[in-house]
């Protein structure tokens, strides 16, 4: 296999979404997030703003079955407007999930001070896991092809539904 081929094989693609703190800071984080692309050669093929219904946003979560946090990370996505991506790209998830940084912004903000989570998130999810709280990252990114593409879907049906 030539270098060439190699490097098509390694494409993939990967779902962003701006989650209410991430929607706060969307002037900021939208920049970033196409310098991160540009810097890393990944292509942003699709974006959008869109609102879930509660069901979209708990199927957003579906890797999160069985979770006590699913119904409440669907709750925040819920109902109010979001700004989601597709992006694709060698490596493209790991690239951009070192961008948002770890998922927890108390630990974000110890390990990985300039990433995204660290600057826009908020919470400590040990603080909040004993009150049954949901962090607010900010950010999410899919952590697998599969999810990303089930997450693409789910946003983009929510735009041809109407945009807010």
């Amino acid at each position: 296999m030539n270098e060439i081929e190699n490097v098509t094989d390694e494409r993939e693609t990967a779902s962003v979404m701006l989650k209410p703190k991430g929607m706060e800071h969307e002037l900021e984080i939208v920049p970033s997030l196409f310098d991160c692309c540009a810097i890393n050669g990944l292509r942003i093929v699709w974006h959008s703003h869109f609102i879930f219904t509660p069901e979209e946003a708990f199927e957003f979560y579906k890797g999160h079955e069985g979770k006590w946090y699913r119904l409440p990370m669907a709750e925040q996505i819920a109902g109010t407007v979001r700004h989601g991506f597709e992006v694709e790209g060698v490596k493209a998830i790991s690239i951009l999930r070192k961008w948002v940084g770890p998922t927890d912004p108390a630990i974000a903000k110890i390990e990985d001070p300039d990433s995204q989570r660290a600057i826009h998130g908020e919470g400590n999810m040990k603080e909040l896991a004993e009150t049954k709280e949901v962090v607010d990252n900010a950010i999410h990114v899919g952590s697998s092809v599969g999810e990303a593409i089930q997450e693409i879907a789910l946003m983009k049906t929510a735009t041809e539904r109407g945009r807010p």
